[in-house]
């Protein structure tokens, strides 16, 4: 019986590891991203994944985690923000290139309360790494985006989403994303894959433009909507 178990136990581990491989992750030809330094705005901030001062370039070294419960909050190897705040970063990819997908692998599941994925996200690109336009958004807050990028759903348990931005034949040589995080969120690698367009043939111009930075402070409203009352104090936090 236990051999059984053990066998049946392997094949589950296994069968998770592929679902999150995929061949092009560690060819340079694809994945532009790869040995490209990682610019925040502001720093990540959680001791445990900053331990080895090497955040700067974990997202973009080829490498998942290898933490055996697939708690990433423990990996050096990964990158942690332990604040519930918005998070810019950017990498500079050496030239305009044709873009297919950009995606990056964050944890999941609340296996403790607060470790989860952004509550938004939007993709960010750039020719001349100012002017940043909108390529693409995530939100819990839209109806069918759960479903549309395939998030699990949260039982109490550890896992480790891919949120793929695809088909977006478009062309960029920065590509950002700007987040907003929970008390605790963990990522562990980002991807830019190439696509096989022709880059002159894409016009970056017509996405909306934006502010987004990863050198220069921004103010923000901290909550997604503005209250306000006549008969009450009601603070909007910026």
């Amino acid at each position: 019986m236990m051999c059984y178990l053990s066998a049946a136990i392997l094949i589950t581990l296994l069968c998770c590891n592929m679902a999150h491989s995929d061949s092009r992750d560690t060819d340079p030809q694809i994945n532009l991203a790869l040995g490209r330094p990682v610019r925040y705005a502001p720093l990540p901030a959680y001791g445990l994944t900053a331990k080895n001062n090497t955040d700067s370039t974990d997202l973009t070294d080829g490498v998942l985690s290898d933490q055996p419960r697939g708690h990433l909050w423990f990996d050096s190897k990964c990158v942690g923000w332990s604040y519930a705040n918005r998070c810019n970063l950017a990498l500079d990819l050496g030239k305009i290139h044709p873009i297919d997908e950009v995606a990056i692998r964050i944890q999941g599941g609340s296996p403790q309360a607060g470790i989860c994925t952004p509550v938004w996200m939007e993709l960010l690109l750039s020719d001349d790494g100012h002017i940043y336009r909108l390529a693409g958004e995530y939100s819990t807050f839209r109806e069918m985006d759960e479903s549309r990028f395939g998030v699990p759903k949260y039982e109490g348990r550890a896992w480790v989403h891919r949120f793929r931005f695809g088909n977006l034949r478009t062309r960029a040589r920065f590509v950002g994303l700007r987040m907003y995080m929970t008390a605790l969120t963990v990522a562990d690698e980002l991807y830019v894959f190439r696509g096989d367009h022709d880059p002159q043939m894409c016009d970056l111009d017509a996405l909306p433009a934006t502010n987004f930075s990863v050198t220069s402070p921004q103010m923000y409203f901290h909550k997604p909507y503005l209250c306000f009352t006549t008969n009450v104090n009601t603070p909007n936090p910026i």
